[in-house]
């Protein structure tokens, strides 16, 4: 879950810190760059899965699914059943969580490294990642490619200290949801 426009990629993670993962454990490739790591997370055989939504620059259809890897494109994930996305989630795996912050459309992010119209809305985000991870178990949150500086500078670090804030809590919140299955509203 560490790169390029995704609004949460998950992967199981026993030892495996992503950012950590990327400077110490793959080869020293100069192929090797920020919009790539998944590829190289998927070829580990302890991730048993890696779930992406609101991967841009496709187009809204079904989710595209291999043996590890399922991608939701575009908004598919939005107005999606939360049953559906969550059946791409095995309850069993721990979960890490990346949140590439260029998911998010330009008006809520400006000072991202891949600005990119027709992203998700701050809440629809929040929404979106809070219902997940309210019913599975997290290990770790990341939010990755946020640029501190230029124009909407501060705008962009108050979303994605609001998106992190907001996908803790429902992380960390104690839940009966995770057991009974029922899900997290933001309401």
């Amino acid at each position: 879950m560490v790169v390029s426009r995704a609004a949460g990629r998950f992967a199981r993670r026993r030892s495996f810190l992503p950012t950590r993962y990327a400077r110490s454990r793959l080869p020293a490739r100069a192929s090797l760059h920020h919009g790539n790591v998944m590829s190289w997370v998927a070829g580990e055989e302890r991730v048993e899965r890696i779930a992406q939504f609101g991967i841009r620059q496709r187009v809204d259809d079904d989710p595209e699914r291999d043996t590890k890897t399922v991608v939701w494109g575009g908004r598919s994930s939005i107005d999606a059943d939360i049953d559906d996305l969550l059946a791409d989630l095995p309850a069993h795996l721990g979960w890490h969580v990346t949140i590439d912050v260029d998911v998010l459309d330009p008006a809520y992010m400006p000072s991202t490294g891949t600005p990119v119209p027709g992203g998700f809305s701050t809440p629809e985000l929040i929404d979106l990642v809070c219902r997940l991870v309210s019913r599975r178990r997290i290990v770790g949150v990341d939010i990755v490619e946020l640029i501190g500086e230029g124009e909407g500078a501060q705008r962009s670090a108050l979303a994605a200290a609001d998106v992190l804030a907001r996908t803790l809590d429902a992380a960390l919140r104690p839940s009966a949801h995770r057991l009974t299955g029922t899900a997290w509203s933001s309401h």
